[in-house]
C-alpha cells in the first residue's frame, strides 16, 4: 500500500521529469494519469479491507468493517492528493527553509495517514458493536492462519 500510495502521490512529478530526460514519448505520462486514481483507489481499499477485518481480535463480519474502510479510504486520498499540490507548489523550493517544510509537511501526513487509519478502525468497532452487540474475543485471523500452527509443535 506504501508504494502505490507514494506512486500516487509522486508518480506524475517523477514522469514529468523522467520523460524529457529518457526521450520517452508523452503517452507514458498521459496513460499513468489516466490509470493512477482507478489503480490506486483499488489498491487501498483492498488492503484497507484485508487489515481491517484480519488484523482484530473480535470477531466480526466483513459488511460492518466496510464503513470504517470506506472513510479511510476517502480521506487517505484526500491527504495523499493535498500533500502531492503541497509538493507541487511548494515543495520544489531548494532553500533551507523549503527542504525543512517538506519534511516537517511529509511528518504530518504520517501522522494524519496514521490517525485516518485508526479512526477508521473505531468506526468499524462502534458500526460492530451496534449491530452484534459487546465484541466477542476471539484469538484473531491472523493467529489462526500463523500462530496455531507454531504454537502446535511446542
Amino acid at each position: 500500500m506504501g508504494a502505490v500510495l507514494l506512486s500516487f502521490t509522486f508518480g506524475s512529478q517523477f514522469l514529468e521529469w523522467l520523460v524529457p530526460v529518457i526521450g520517452l514519448d508523452d503517452t507514458w505520462l498521459q496513460t499513468f494519469n489516466d490509470w493512477r486514481w482507478p489503480v490506486t483507489l483499488v489498491a487501498v481499499v483492498t488492503v484497507i479491507i484485508i487489515v481491517d477485518y484480519a488484523l482484530p481480535n473480535v470477531k466480526t463480519k466483513l459488511r460492518y468493517v466496510l464503513p470504517g474502510a470506506l472513510f479511510s479510504v476517502v480521506t487517505l486520498l484526500a491527504v495523499s492528493q493535498l500533500f502531492t499540490l503541497y509538493m507541487r507548489y511548494f515543495g520544489t523550493r531548494y532553500s533551507s527553509y523549503g527542504t525543512i517544510g517538506t519534511v516537517m509537511v511529509l511528518m504530518l501526513w504520517l501522522d494524519l495517514s496514521a490517525m485516518l487509519l485508526i479512526i477508521g478502525a473505531l468506526i468499524n468497532a462502534m458500526v460492530g458493536e451496534y449491530y452484534l452487540g459487546r465484541p466477542r474475543h476471539a484469538r484473531g485471523k491472523v493467529y489462526d492462519l500463523v500462530g496455531h500452527d507454531r504454537h502446535e509443535l511446542k
